[in-house]
């Protein structure tokens, strides 16, 4: 599993990592968005419960979450074998994440926090 968008629905629809906005675009046609809400197509997903999985090449190498609220049971499900097969690909900004997305508990995320040797 890569990077891309999951859907409400807990549909995961990948992309290369750097086409998140044109995927976004895509997605938002399909919608029928507005042209005003298809001019920023990837705010309106994330606002409307969709979660942007990209992975950084930055100071905190390795996955984040973009996200407006908890996420889905159905997401959750996604998240949990994604994470399964991620587990040391996760950043710790990605854990964080998680964590708010209601995916992992707090014992959980202590001990990736560790595992993955981050303070």
């Amino acid at each position: 599993m890569g990077t891309g968008w999951l859907s409400p629905s807990g549909e995961f629809i990948e992309c290369d990592p750097h086409d998140h906005w044109g995927v976004a675009d895509e997605l938002g046609e399909k919608l029928g968005l507005s042209e005003e809400d298809q001019r920023h197509a990837d705010d309106f997903l994330i606002e409307h419960g969709w979660i942007r999985i990209s992975f950084l090449l930055m100071l905190d190498t390795g996955y984040v979450f973009s996200y407006y609220k908890a996420a889905s049971e159905s997401q959750k499900l996604f998240l949990r074998r994604f994470l399964e097969e991620n587990q040391e690909s996760i950043s710790q900004q990605g854990i964080n994440d998680l964590y708010w997305l209601r995916v992992i508990d707090d014992n959980e995320r202590e001990m990736l926090m560790e595992k993955n040797n981050y303070e």
